[in-house]
């Protein structure tokens, strides 16, 4: 048995990664049951919502131990929340011990998740690929993929730099906007709706928006209620990005 200082570590970083990486509320704290039924916790009480996570555990000392966790940062990686859900069935199957699996979350967070090489491309061709189905042709294709390599580099940048994710979505949709009426003033008959649409459905908020209605359904209601306000919030600041734009620099749609 690992000392009690070490199991609310583990237990405590396991929900903070779950949650840090787009999983659901219940998830973190089913997780967090789990994992202390196996490392001999004789009660177990956690509270999550996306922004941190209360825990109660009674040791099995008899020791009554509490920790609030913050959960500063929120993005979408569901690999390590895939490999944060193995740890927890390999302590609970009892393949591995209380400090091994500290040190394998340990590494998951330590990790730095997708790198340029693969988001830069993602975002770029996702635009495109929306654009298309939108009845986009070729010329709106390659304005689509630069709005979407310009998106990315905005949003990263921000991201790093601590900006609020409201700012975010509003300065990304402001430049893909602008980069669309670009376009037009070379030629003319670019339809600047697809363009605008296509570049912004990859930064629309859809797994925050699932999050919130299964929270919802599972009687989380405060954890849906925030989340569905993060998903309204963010797309409707996508969408008062591209009005003001259109307004300000005079763009028909």
């Amino acid at each position: 048995m690992m000392k009690e200082n070490s199991s609310v570590e583990v237990l405590c970083l396991a929900a903070k990664i779950t949650l840090e990486n787009g999983g659901e509320t219940y998830r973190a704290e089913e997780t967090v049951r789990h994992i202390s039924r196996a490392l001999g916790c004789l009660k177990t009480e956690v509270l999550a919502f996306p922004t941190g996570v209360t825990l109660t555990l009674i040791t099995e000392t008899g020791e009554t131990v509490t920790r609030i966790v913050r959960v500063m940062r929120r993005e979408t990686n569901l690999a390590r929340i895939d490999r944060c859900n193995t740890i927890s069935r390999r302590v609970s199957a009892g393949e591995l011990s209380g400090d091994q699996a500290l040190l394998e979350l340990k590494k998951i967070e330590s990790e730095s998740g997708y790198g340029t090489k693969l988001l830069l491309p993602a975002f770029a061709f996702s635009a495109v690929f929306f654009t298309l189905m939108l009845q986009g042709g070729i010329r709106e294709a390659v304005f689509s993929l630069l709005c979407g390599v310009f998106a990315f580099f905005i949003k990263t940048g921000t991201e790093r730099k601590g900006f609020p994710s409201v700012f975010t979505c509003l300065i990304t949709s402001f430049v893909i906007t602008e980069i669309a009426l670009l376009g037009r003033v070379f030629f003319p008959e670019l339809l600047i709706e697809t363009i605008i649409s296509g570049a912004l459905m990859p930064l629309l908020p859809g797994l925050a928006l699932t999050n919130a209605v299964r929270d919802t359904i599972r009687g989380d209601l405060v954890s849906g209620s925030a989340r569905f306000t993060e998903a309204i919030l963010c797309a409707l600041t996508l969408g008062a990005g591209v009005a003001i734009t259109l307004f300000l620099l005079g763009g028909q749609g």
